[in-house]
C-alpha cells in the first residue's frame, strides 16, 4: 500500500480542518506575551537541534572482531547509522529508523568464491538469537557503500536489533542466519546494553535510544506511537503547518479559520492543561497532544516533549559504555550510527 510523504499529508489535514465551526477571534498579544512566545520558538530550534545530537549517539562503530570483547584501542574502520525512509505511519513506529547505511575503509577482498554478509542481530541477552539479512556486502577498491533498503512494512530497526555484524562466507551456500564458526565473523559493532555502573542501576544507551527513536514507557503508557524525537518533530511539524496556513489565508480574511489555526498551535505547544493561560476563557481544546511541546508552567501535569528529551539524552551521555568516540559523534554528525570491529 503506497503512504503519502509527511509533507502531503499535513496539507490534507490542513484542507479537513476548514469544516470546523468558527469561533472569536485571539485577543492581541501583550509585548510580554509576544517576547515569551518569541523566545518558545527559538527553543523549539534548539530542541531540534538536540534531538539531531542525541541520534548521533546511536553509532555503530566497525571494529575488526576479536575473540574478546572489543575495547576502545581497537582499530574502526568504519560506521554504520540508520536512516528514516519518511514513510509514517501515525499509528505505528514504522518508516522511522527503518534502513541501514554502512561506510567502511580499507576493507580486504573476500576470499575468492566468498563473500561479506551483514547481518542485524537481536539484544546480547535475547534468547534465541534473531538475526535479519541484509544481503552481500560488495567491496570497491577497499571501501564498503552499503544500503539495506528495509523491508516493505518499514519496520523500525532499533525496536528489535542493537548488533552488527559482517561474515565471510560461501557464495554457493547462502544462509538465513550467520555462520556460529565465529571464524567466519570479520567485522563486529553493538550499541552499549549495559544497565549498570559501579553496581549502580542506571538507564542503558540502548533503553534511551529507544525511548529517543523507536517508543519509550512513557509514551506507551498514553497510546503514542513513535519515540520522542519522532513524535517531538512530526508536532513541530503540524505547528509549522497551521501557523503557514494561517498566514496563507490573510488575504481571504478568513479571521475565523486563522484564529482556529493558531488555537491548535497554542493546544500543542501549552498542553491541555496549560493552554487556558493563552486563550480567552471558554475557548474549547481543538487538539489533544497528550504531551505539549514545552514547559509553561508548574500545573501543567505531565512532562513535556523538552524535559523528556532533555532526561534520555542525559541518560545517554552518562549511560555505561559510552566512550570518548561516541561523545565525539554529537559534534561530526546527526544520523543515528553505530561502529564495527573486525573479527581476528
Amino acid at each position: 500500500m503506497r503512504r503519502d510523504r509527511p509533507e502531503r499529508l499535513w496539507r490534507r489535514e490542513t484542507i479537513m480542518n476548514t469544516g470546523i465551526v468558527p469561533a472569536p477571534l485571539l485577543p492581541s498579544l501583550s509585548p510580554a506575551q509576544r517576547r515569551r512566545r518569541r523566545g518558545l520558538f527559538i527553543g523549539l530550534s534548539t530542541v531540534v537541534m538536540f534531538v539531531l545530537i542525541g541520534s548521533s549517539l546511536g553509532a555503530l562503530f566497525l571494529f575488526a572482531h576479536r575473540d574478546t570483547v572489543a575495547t576502545a584501542e581497537n582499530q574502526i574502520v568504519g560506521h554504520a547509522f540508520f536512516i528514516s525512509s519518511g514513510q509514517w505511519n501515525e499509528r505505528s513506529s514504522q518508516g522511522n529508523n527503518d534502513e541501514l547505511q554502512i561506510e567502511m575503509q580499507h576493507v580486504l577482498d573476500p576470499a575468492p568464491g566468498k563473500s561479506y554478509y551483514a547481518w542485524l542481530l537481536s539484544d546480547k541477552n535475547q534468547s534465541p538469537m534473531v538475526a535479519i539479512p541484509l544481503r552481500a556486502v560488495p567491496v570497491d577498491h577497499g571501501s564498503v557503500h552499503f544500503r539495506y533498503p528495509g523491508d516493505q512494512q518499514y519496520t523500525n530497526l532499533i525496536a528489535n536489533t542493537s548488533r552488527l555484524l559482517i561474515t565471510e562466507e560461501s557464495v554457493k551456500n547462502v544462509s538465513t542466519r550467520p555462520s556460529s564458526d565465529r571464524s567466519t565473523w570479520r567485522y563486529y559493532a553493538e550499541l552499549p546494553q549495559q544497565s549498570s555502573t559501579a553496581g549502580q542501576p542506571h538507564p542503558s544507551v540502548l533503553g534511551s535510544l529507544r525511548a529517543l527513536l523507536y517508543e519509550g514507557p512513557t509514551l506507551h503508557e498514553l497510546g503514542i506511537r513513535g519515540g520522542l524525537n519522532t513524535r517531538f518533530l512530526r508536532n513541530t511539524g503540524k505547528i509549522l503547518e497551521w501557523i503557514y496556513s494561517a498566514r496563507d489565508s490573510w488575504s481571504r480574511q478568513d479571521t475565523a479559520f486563522i484564529h482556529r489555526q493558531i488555537v491548535r498551535t497554542l493546544d500543542y505547544l501549552d498542553g491541555k492543561e496549560a493552554v487556558q493561560a493563552d486563550v480567552p476563557p471558554g475557548t474549547p481544546l481543538l487538539v489533544d497532544p497528550l504531551i505539549p511541546l514545552l514547559d509553561l508552567a508548574p500545573n501543567q501535569g505531565s512532562g513535556s516533549y523538552l524535559t523528556l528529551i532533555d532526561d534520555q539524552l542525559k541518560n545517554l551521555i552518562s549511560a555505561p559504555g559510552i566512550t570518548p568516540i561516541c561523545i565525539g559523534l554529537l559534534f561530526s554528525q546527526s544520523k543515528p550510527s553505530s561502529v564495527m570491529y573486525s573479527p581476528g
